[in-house]
């Protein structure tokens, strides 16, 4: 598949380059320090693993989507701006970047993974249910990173496309507070010994909306073409 020539382009890009390679050891950094606040005791009913898993799916998602985006400019790496004028076909364009950015998002979900295991072992509870936490961190950055994408792609202005990325993003996750009886959102969703269902509905769903950026992708470039 020709797709695979991008995925290649884009971890290389993003594991084999100086800025790449500072990216992820920063990426690692961050998961660990996050870690230290679920070894802390309760505070008022909240356990510190739910605070620390929900600031993982933040730094996770922010990583992914910001690389998927463009808002980590990694050296050598094309776009889709850049992959319109290319010979891949526009099919072969949206594959190449869902793969890339599936790759690049289980990269990272496997990176913080051990810090799951690790807060689970400290309290005694069944580190499975990392894996099932691990599941949801992986399809909710793929699906930020499938709107990222699209905007990449879709709003030319770079401000622009920085405020409706980040600012719908905050105000998405920021957003759990209003959706209390909603276990489904991300936010709910990662949190330990969550309902099964719900996990499930927040995975399924958010795979959903990072099918349709990568489908937006493959529009964005067949209209450009046209316009070309």
């Amino acid at each position: 598949m020709n797709a695979l020539a991008i995925v290649r382009g884009d971890l290389r890009a993003r594991l084999g380059t100086r800025k790449g390679l500072a990216v992820c050891a920063a990426y690692t950094a961050a998961v660990w320090l996050l870690g230290l606040l679920g070894t802390g005791p309760e505070r008022g009913g909240e356990s510190p693993l739910w605070v620390a898993s929900v600031g993982l799916l933040v730094v996770v998602g922010y990583v992914v989507t910001a690389a998927a985006g463009a808002e980590i400019a990694f050296p050598g790496e094309k776009g889709v701006l850049d992959l319109v004028v290319s010979p891949f076909s526009a099919a072969e364009v949206a594959w190449g970047k869902a793969l890339s950015d599936a790759v690049f998002a289980a990269l990272c979900t496997a990176a913080t993974w051990p810090v799951l295991v690790f807060l689970h072992a400290l309290r005694g509870s069944p580190w499975p249910e990392s894996l099932a936490q691990a599941a949801v961190l992986l399809a909710v950055s793929w699906g930020f990173g499938g709107v990222a994408t699209w905007l990449s792609a879709a709003v030319e202005s770079e401000v622009s496309r920085s405020v409706l990325l980040w600012g719908g993003l905050a105000g998405f996750l920021a957003g759990a507070g209003l959706v209390g009886p909603w276990p489904w959102h991300p936010v709910h969703a990662v949190r330990p010994f969550g309902p099964a269902w719900a996990r499930a509905a927040c995975a399924a769903s958010l795979v959903a909306v990072g099918a349709l950026g990568f489908w937006g992708v493959y529009r964005q470039v067949v209209r450009l073409r046209k316009e070309a």
